[in-house]
């Protein structure tokens, strides 16, 4: 695959990879009194991941290793085409107090 912009606008770093959306399955337990808790355990749906498109036709959401997001061109050459997630993704909540 060839990608467009590889480095961070931000930062210079390069890029660390692409942001992704995964769904699964987080596991509750029934305590003999029917309450209910957490695990602790994620299964993960694997088979279902899909990259974050970005705004831009064919661009993907990617990110450093310094947490900065930026859209780019990726070309996957002789791969199919992926199938894509048209979400907001925000990896970095602003903390209010």
């Amino acid at each position: 695959m060839r990608i467009e912009k590889s480095t961070c606008p931000e930062c210079g770093e390069q890029l660390r990879g692409t942001i992704e959306i995964v769904h699964g399955v987080a596991l509750i337990g029934i305590n003999a009194d029917g309450t209910a808790e957490y695990e602790g355990d994620t299964d993960m749906w694997w088979d279902e991941q899909i990259p974050v498109a970005g705004e831009a036709t064919n661009t993907f959401r990617v990110i450093c290793h310094n947490s900065h997001e930026w859209e780019t061109r990726i070309d996957f050459e002789d791969e199919p085409p992926l199938k894509t997630a048209d979400v907001t993704v925000n990896i970095r909540p602003e903390v209010t107090s």
